[in-house]
């Protein structure tokens, strides 16, 4: 019983980092499409 509790303890903590994981990136992206212009009417650098 020791291993299952521990194992399912494993699996709870991946699941949790996994959706950490999915909403710092959505945050982010979500950050860089609102810097971004929506049109680039502008000549690149490069």
């Amino acid at each position: 019983k020791e291993n299952e509790t521990s194992n399912n303890r494993t699996m709870v903590k991946n699941i949790v980092s996994g959706v950490t994981i999915l909403l710092s990136l959505t945050v982010f992206l979500n950050l860089v499409a609102e810097t971004l212009p929506q049109v680039s009417d502008a000549i690149p650098l490069l």
